[in-house]
């Protein structure tokens, strides 16, 4: 399923062409770059493409099930216009098929984003992203999720969710055994120059998938996740509240509410709602780092260095856990603690700009010294 993907869909198809599938469904929903042209020159080298007009109605689960009943095979593969399959995961499918353990498997969707500043990326430390020719030229990072995109059609299981859209809430219905793989679609949609109107776009989808579905604490999630990829800060918080509310023993809202209010500056919600959050999940060490961030921030320096030690003593590369401890001792004016920890944290995200200024301030403090 594609929509104006000229800048990937010819990785993508070319790493999708090397699967022993017997066909190629192509669903275009109204692309208007050049999608269309280099679709039918793929399409004129092997036989086993199939290119589909299909008419958006602003519904994931809609649309790929849909294309589901159009496909003749037992088992269907979902692959975006903006992802690329490497070998390993090509061979993971296939056994993942002759296995026939599960009839739904969710694979990795590796993010890959230019943005530092979302939470939990980790840095890229390769010399070239998987099925492109070209590197960018800003530092890259990514994050992972699981996402269900190959399933047995035979099974009848089907997609829900106008957005976001899973098999798992079928499955769970239905007892159908489910299963994780280690195997990764490298997805590249974030790097597109226009990613941000695509998440105005989410966010409407987001936002009727949340009037639809208003018990599911998923969709409020989701919600938030989208509101602060755009930045807006403020309405994230302010229904970051309501979620809680409404749902104060979900982990996941209770994580995503507290990185909403850590964003927009509300420290001692962020605090609350991280407690709360780990007297659910009390070994949950994100969330301890997060926890001494919350402290560092309402001044709270000998609560936030305990905890943040007490993280470092289970994960020394810990880089919000350095980073604060760093921040603390230069505040506190102890420069040699505080380049030994910002220093350990450089090494995790060597471009950290807010990091390499403290290093030179330190120097300079130590030399007037």
């Amino acid at each position: 399923m594609i929509k104006n993907e000229e800048e990937f869909i010819g990785a993508s198809l070319t790493s999708v062409l090397e699967l022993p599938c017997e066909e190629i469904l192509i669903f275009d929903t109204g692309s208007k770059d050049k999608s269309p042209s280099i679709l039918k020159s793929f399409q004129a080298k092997d036989e086993r493409i199939d290119i589909h007009k299909l008419e958006w109605t602003n519904h994931f689960s809609d649309a790929r099930n849909k294309i589901a009943k159009k496909a003749r095979g037992e088992w269907i593969f979902f692959v975006d216009g903006d992802e690329v399959l490497d070998a390993e995961t090509r061979r993971g499918v296939e056994q993942a098929i002759q296995s026939q353990k599960s009839v739904a498997f969710s694979l990795i969707q590796r993010n890959y984003t230019l943005d530092a500043s979302q939470d939990q990326v980790i840095p890229f430390e390769g010399t070239n992203l998987p099925g492109l020719n070209e590197f960018p030229k800003s530092p890259v990072f990514y994050t992972d999720n699981y996402m269900e995109r190959l399933y047995k059609k035979t099974s009848g299981l089907v997609y829900e969710g106008r957005i976001h859209e899973s098999l798992l809430p079928f499955c769970r219905r239905r007892g159908l055994q489910h299963e994780k793989l280690p195997l990764i679609l490298h997805h590249y949609g974030r790097l597109k120059s226009g990613h941000r109107q695509k998440l105005v776009y989410y966010l409407d989808l987001s936002r009727q998938k949340l009037k639809e579905e208003a018990q599911n604490p998923i969709a409020w999630v989701e919600y938030l996740v989208t509101l602060s990829e755009l930045d807006e800060q403020e309405a994230a918080y302010k229904m970051a509240q309501l979620a809680i509310r409404q749902f104060p023993q979900e982990a996941q809202v209770l994580l995503t509410a507290y990185q909403v209010a850590l964003r927009a500056g509300a420290y001692p919600e962020a605090e609350q709602w991280i407690r709360m959050k780990l007297r659910l999940t009390p070994e949950d060490l994100y969330s301890k780092s997060n926890l001494s961030t919350a402290l560092m921030f309402q001044k709270k320096f000998d609560q936030s260095s305990r905890t943040a030690l007490e993280v470092l003593g289970h994960k020394v590369d810990d880089f919000i856990a350095n980073f604060n401890l760093g921040v603390i001792a230069f505040e506190e004016k102890r420069w040699l603690d505080a380049k030994r920890y910002l220093h350990a944290a450089l090494k995790l995200k060597p471009q950290e700009a807010f990091i390499l200024q403290a290093l030179k301030k330190i120097e300079a403090e130590q030399q007037t010294n």
